[in-house]
């Protein structure tokens, strides 16, 4: 099993109420099974890995679902801003 960091900004920090949590996933997970660990555990995230507004990122730069996560890591969820 993998242990696999999310920090929560903006409204998913809001929904969960804490900063950072923690999800183990199996090895050879992806970013998608293991947002969707998060909403097991989370269930006010509930749908968070369908949310057209998701930006996922590791290490400062954007990741996709299909990633695969190869270990301890941190991946931050945010949500877009809209503008213009």
């Amino acid at each position: 099993m993998m242990r696999i960091r999310f920090k929560l900004l903006m409204k998913y920090r809001d929904l969960v109420g804490q900063p950072e949590v923690e999800v183990e996933v199996p090895e050879g997970s992806t970013v998608r099974e293991a947002l969707i660990a998060l909403e097991e555990k989370y269930p006010q995230l509930k749908g968070v890995h369908q949310d057209e507004g998701l930006v996922l990122l590791k290490g400062g730069k954007g990741v996709s679902l299909d990633d695969v996560l190869e270990g301890k890591e941190e991946i931050s969820l945010l949500h877009s801003i809209g503008g213009g």
